[in-house]
């Protein structure tokens, strides 16, 4: 069972992970141009 499969079975845990994906996701979009400008 993979990590995908596990995380579609709604608990607490799983969708702390997801926010917390999506919150480095966006994160990561915001800071990687102050970071490097020429990408």
């Amino acid at each position: 069972m993979g990590p995908r499969e596990h995380s579609t079975c709604g608990c607490p845990l799983d969708r702390l992970a997801t926010r917390l994906e999506e919150h480095f996701a966006y994160e990561e979009s915001r800071l990687l141009p102050a970071l490097d400008p020429d990408a």
